[in-house]
């Protein structure tokens, strides 16, 4: 039934998330994050409460490693290596780089 819930999850899904491009790759991860994530949240047969408590450290961690190096390597697409040691004296990866 989990694996049910899930996949009717995408569908309807479909029509309310843009793709982005291509080339997006940082705008690729979030669409992944929101239609992955939320198709699995709601498919998730057991008590949603364990997700958090059972598996959040080391999906987050890998969440943040794949993230943040798409980030990377969008600002050093965009702006080169000053971008990056900009972002590290900031202490911050933009979402979008500018």
């Amino acid at each position: 039934m989990g694996v049910i819930k899930h996949e009717v999850t995408h569908i309807l899904l479909e029509p309310l998330l843009e793709r982005p491009e291509a080339e997006d790759y940082v705008g690729r991860l979030n669409w992944i994050v929101m239609n992955e994530g939320i198709a699995h949240f709601i498919g998730y047969p057991g008590d949603r409460r364990e997700i958090h408590e059972k598996h959040a450290g080391p999906i987050w961690e890998k969440y943040g490693a794949m993230s943040g190096m798409l980030r990377a390597a969008a600002v050093y697409r965009q702006q080169g290596s000053r971008g990056l040691i900009h972002a590290i004296r900031a202490q911050s990866l933009p979402y979008q780089a500018n």
